[in-house]
């Protein structure tokens, strides 16, 4: 798509939007990424050290993996903003029962997942079943789960994780790359062949394009709903356990925030808030593109107040030159 577009000639002295009139908003952010990654080679030679290209790698794998069930939320035509509670909740319970102790990795991983699953059905229930709009359920959830976080810890969260649950989670590598980047490869991977090769992909983006239409060709709206949201609440608590892994500590903001960079991922990257229109590659360029200006940001020396600035101008960024194309 972005490679077809620039290997024709643009025939203007505005060679730039010329380009961007060849593509879609996936492709913009993906052009975006790569001219900020240009800007940012030129600003600051540390910006294309290998080590610095695989950190921007590893933070965008946790948010990366959040916005793939954001991504697939929003295809639906809903959203959930209780991710970032369903990603601290996880990560505190983690803490709570390893205490220090190897052999309950594996039922705590489960536990967490179970948690992630329980929220996604809540969710996916109260809104296929009792038609709350999803912004509203999934406020609400995320404040429940924040005051659940709160009394389970008593406000300060106990506990440890071991060496091995962090190397496992956090910190191992593969082949010099950290192992959390191939893990996102994969959700990716398994998650594009859900939306583009199975027949709950293509009833995904009926529903989000037309949920009467979709329910009266005999789709099983409320399934496809239920199952959306119970797969944005697993990856939630992993994304949880991996955060938690990674820092080392777990405490009740540890998500602050998280749901909010993966809803500008999926949007910005040409995932609709109306539904059914959208996928995975955009959103993948929207995680980099995110990651890769904190990262410059960083590097700089920015007053990180100004990242906030900067996002928001990333945000409308993509957008406006989709207009202007049109």
């Amino acid at each position: 798509m972005l490679a077809k577009a620039i290997s024709r000639p643009v025939g203007s002295p505005r060679s730039f939007l010329g380009l961007c009139q060849r593509l879609d908003q996936a492709g913009i952010v993906w052009l975006s990424v790569l001219l900020l990654v240009l800007i940012a080679s030129i600003l600051s030679p540390a910006f294309l050290t290998i080590r610095n290209l695989l950190n921007i790698l590893r933070q965008a794998s946790i948010l990366g993996i959040i916005s793939v069930g954001q991504t697939i939320v929003l295809l639906s035509g809903g959203a959930d903003l209780s991710q970032s509670t369903v990603m601290t909740l996880s990560a505190v319970v983690a803490f709570q029962y390893l205490a220090g102790r190897d052999a309950m990795i594996l039922p705590v991983m489960l536990l967490c997942l179970a948690i992630g699953a329980a929220v996604g059905l809540f969710n996916g229930l109260m809104i296929s079943k009792v038609k709350v709009p999803p912004f509203l359920m999934t406020l609400g959830t995320r404040t429940i789960i924040l005051g659940v976080g709160l009394v389970f810890t008593q406000g300060v969260p106990q506990g440890s994780i071991t060496p091995l649950f962090r190397q496992v989670l956090g910190r191992i590598d593969l082949l010099g790359i950290p192992g959390q980047i191939f893990i996102w490869a994969v959700i990716v991977l398994i998650s594009w062949v859900l939306l583009k090769r199975t027949v709950f992909g293509r009833r995904l983006y009926a529903v989000g394009g037309n949920r009467r239409a979709a329910r009266q060709s005999g789709v099983q709206v409320d399934r496809i709903l239920i199952v959306a949201y119970v797969i944005s609440g697993l990856l939630a608590a992993y994304g949880g356990l991996m955060l938690g892994a990674r820092s080392g500590n777990a405490d009740n903001a540890l998500g602050h925030g998280y749901e909010l960079n993966a809803l500008a991922a999926s949007v910005i990257g040409g995932t609709s808030f109306a539904g059914g229109r959208g996928g995975l590659g955009g959103t993948v360029g929207g995680v980099l593109l995110i990651i890769a200006l904190q990262n410059v940001l960083n590097i700089l020396g920015v007053n990180p107040n100004a990242y906030l600035v900067a996002m928001g101008l990333v945000i409308m960024a993509p957008m406006v030159l989709l207009k202007v194309q049109r």
